[in-house]
């Protein structure tokens, strides 16, 4: 790794809603750590770093309220470069995002370009530089609405230049994530060659099960969730058999382990199901292979 990476690497890791019949509750609360920070902006010449951290919706489905991110200001001066924010959320596939800000055709939700009006952000104490943005008003006045599932979340603002000139944002680190937080550089601006999503053992020696941020949920007011499951697996926790229904055909089913290791290859389902007695208890990723190539990832107890 050359210097230039190096030096470029240290600094690179360097709505309330009231009514009266809904209660706003927390879905996600990673509190900062300062003592570790990834980048995750983009310049003016659509170019960036991204950071990204897992979260789970785990029963019906949420109206997302109010997201609040935890980071720093690494070199100061960003506050007079920022000129929008971006929140990406993908699904999960095998313990990274399925997709990234740059080649985002997957994306659950990819809401670009949010207008200085539409968030805030507040400079506090040293380099601590939070963002505050309410999820609806960010979407257009569109609620943004989730399904059970694991997804993940990729937020940074975009600054008026390359962000390799000038000041840019640091996501905190935390703790609380299901997977491993990740980092990409899709256009190798760092030189790094991370151009694929990579957890930030990679680069830091250590792992972080966590970004620092908030989320809460608003009153869902019946709007149709943008990734409505096209897949439903019973029972979860499952010992024997695991039923599998879906819209559209089911062409074979892949199962990872929580390492990444396939355990079960391009297996085909009969009559809806598949028997998992030879599997080891363990928490797995089931990538369902559907009619027409779309891809459903699941996660499954075995007990």
């Amino acid at each position: 790794m050359n210097k230039f990476y190096l030096t470029k690497l240290q600094l690179f890791v360097f709505l309330l809603f009231t009514a009266n019949a809904f209660s706003q509750s927390i879905i996600v609360n990673h509190p900062p750590n300062p003592s570790t920070a990834i980048n995750s902006s983009i310049g003016n010449d659509n170019k960036g770093i991204f950071s990204a951290d897992s979260f789970s919706i785990l029963q019906g489905s949420l109206a997302l309220g109010e997201l609040t991110l935890y980071g720093a200001d690494g070199i100061g001066g960003l506050e007079e470069g920022i000129t929008g924010f971006n929140i990406y959320i993908f699904k999960n596939n095998i313990n990274t995002p399925l997709g990234n800000p740059s080649d985002a055709a997957d994306a659950v939700y990819a809401i670009k370009n949010i207008p200085l009006s539409a968030f805030t952000w507040e400079k506090g104490e040293g380099m601590d530089f939070k963002f505050t943005i309410p999820m609806t008003a960010a979407n257009g006045g569109n609620q943004v609405v989730l399904n059970p599932g694991e997804y993940w979340l990729s937020a940074f603002p975009t600054v008026g230049y390359p962000v390799t000139q000038g000041a840019f944002w640091h996501w905190y680190g935390s703790a609380g994530a299901s997977n491993e937080s990740v980092f990409i550089d899709p256009d190798n601006l760092a030189n790094g060659g991370f151009t694929q999503w990579t957890q930030l053992s990679t680069i830091l020696g250590y792992k972080i099960y966590g970004l620092a941020w908030k989320l809460t949920n608003e009153a869902l007011l019946g709007v149709e969730p943008a990734n409505l499951a096209s897949v439903s697996v019973y029972p979860n926790p499952v010992k024997d058999v695991l039923n599998i229904t879906s819209q559209k055909k089911v062409e074979s089913v892949d199962v990872f382990n929580l390492t990444g290791q396939k355990v079960i290859n391009n297996t085909r389902i009969i009559n809806n199901q598949i028997n998992l007695s030879n599997l080891i208890s363990g928490t797995y990723f089931f990538r369902i292979i559907l009619e027409g190539g779309k891809i459903e990832t699941v996660k499954i107890i075995k007990n």
